[in-house]
């Protein structure tokens, strides 16, 4: 079995919440993307920055892939900040996080902090949806997450990349990151 089967079930779970189906039809409201911006931002600062500290990022990892290379322009933490201040967002005083990145956030910190593997099944699992960019002419604003302006290949090629850097063993923790992305969907609805 490949990953993408393994994990295709949770994947079309957290696709099909209602708060998912509202912003692929396009008729998500100013107000609720501003709240998605901020989750999403909460969630993906911490995790880039511990993806960072562990080199997930990093080019040539001997733990890695022999294909290991750089990432570079895929962290998208600061971008989604920026979305969230075109639309009005105030970062002194920002919508509430739901619970479920409050719990992600922990399971992050708590469980995979220090296991770069695991760390980059989450960093696939939410990065590549993005670099799919299904949402991107769907979304109040300019949507610049989906972007990824500062990337050095082309999105096809960071596909790949991703793809590189993780495996059938991994799909333990991509539905993690699948099952996570539901919560949070559900708790935006």
């Amino acid at each position: 079995m490949s990953l993408q089967s393994l994990t295709s079930a949770s994947q079309a779970n957290a696709e099909s919440t209602s708060f998912a189906v509202e912003m692929n039809a396009g008729k998500i409201s100013n107000d609720k993307y501003l709240k998605y911006l901020w989750n999403m931002y909460m969630l993906y600062d911490i995790m880039e920055d511990v993806a960072l500290s562990m080199g997930c990022f990093a080019p040539m990892d001997p733990q890695m892939p022999g294909n290991d290379l750089p990432l570079d322009g895929l962290m998208q933490a600061s971008d989604i900040l920026e979305d969230f201040k075109e639309l009005g967002g105030d970062e002194s005083n920002p919508p509430a996080t739901v619970a479920a990145i409050d719990e992600y956030i922990n399971h992050i910190i708590k469980s995979i902090q220090h296991d770069k593997q695991k760390l980059m099944a989450h960093v696939y699992a939410n990065h590549m949806g993005d670099l799919e960019g299904k949402y991107a002419d769907k979304v109040p604003g300019s949507g610049k997450m989906y972007q990824f302006a500062d990337m050095t290949t082309s999105k096809e090629e960071m596909k790949n990349l991703l793809d590189a850097r993780v495996s059938d063993a991994d799909s333990i923790e991509c539905n993690i990151a699948y099952g996570y992305r539901q919560k949070i969907y559900e708790q935006l609805a």
